[in-house]
């Protein structure tokens, strides 16, 4: 059985291309897997990378003037914090302290960049 030092299997990695799912189809499941399964990863990326046709500009459709206010947006960010899984091989508590630093972070923000905490969906820990 072939894994990577932490315990991901490389099956783990593979297992979107057998469940059908769209895109590229592997998934990483902590950081490691990057270089001990470099083989399936390298050339993944290099074919992603090769079929990526680069946009030449972007377009909102929106139109902003010196009166335009936004009353509300969203950024969306996807990282992992370093001594954690990925989100494929994550255990549940160790996802539940995921969200625990991260609330706790989010929360303790200065007011100028204060918002609404929103839990991960099904999630009763917070």
């Amino acid at each position: 059985k072939r894994q990577e030092a932490g315990g991901v299997p490389f099956g783990l990695c593979v297992k979107p291309v057998f469940d059908g799912s769209p895109g590229v189809g592997v998934v990483a499941g902590n950081c490691a897997c990057y270089s001990a399964f470099a083989t399936l990863f390298d050339r993944v990326r290099i074919r992603a990378l090769q079929a990526q046709r680069w946009p030449t500009g972007m377009h909102t459709g929106v139109t902003l003037s010196a009166t335009t206010s936004v009353s509300r947006g969203l950024c969306c960010t996807h990282r992992n914090l370093s001594s954690f899984s990925f989100p494929p091989a994550i255990s549940f508590a160790d996802r539940r302290e995921v969200e625990r630093v991260v609330a706790r972070a989010l929360l303790s923000l200065p007011r100028r960049w204060a918002g609404r905490y929103v839990p991960f969906r099904g999630s009763f820990s917070f």
